[in-house]
């Protein structure tokens, strides 16, 4: 009896091979394989490099020769403006708590103005210093104020 039923295992274990490992791929891959073997004329691989046929004609004013000397330009004034974010609510007791939290959301560039402020920046963008105002004020909870600075 045991003979018959081992048999049976066995039989249960070669079904579920074939089924796994021979009719399953057929059934999943079957379609997509003869749907590329039918088509296979009309398949374009994008990975080829196009051949372009550049026009090497010069068209009037395209050259480098042909732009205006501007060598005589003078620059009578140079601005700079920069921007950082004042924080001047903050106590001397809040300042090491606040730098501890700036550093925790990976802003270091801390300054101290003229005016012993504690400072973040400086930022050539305006809409980045307003930016990380606002991240600062979500985070830590500390309102900071823009303030340009001419260099």
């Amino acid at each position: 009896m045991n003979n018959g039923l081992e048999m049976r295992n066995i039989m249960n274990k070669k079904t579920y091979f074939i089924i796994a490992f021979a009719i399953l791929p057929v059934y999943l891959f079957g379609g997509p394989v003869i749907t590329y073997l039918k088509n296979f004329d009309k398949i374009t691989y994008s990975l080829q490099i196009p051949s372009y046929n550049i026009d090497q004609t010069d068209k009037p004013g395209s050259t480098y020769n042909s732009i205006s000397n501007i060598d005589n330009i003078k620059i009578i004034e140079s601005k700079v403006q920069s921007w950082i974010v004042t924080f001047p609510d903050l106590t001397k007791d809040d300042e090491k708590k606040f730098k501890k939290l700036l550093s925790e959301i990976g802003i270091q560039s801390i300054i101290k103005t003229k005016d012993n402020i504690i400072a973040i920046g400086p930022f050539i963008d305006k809409s980045m210093a307003d930016t990380l105002s606002k991240k600062v004020q979500s985070y830590a909870g500390y309102s900071g104020q823009l303030q340009m600075i001419n260099n």
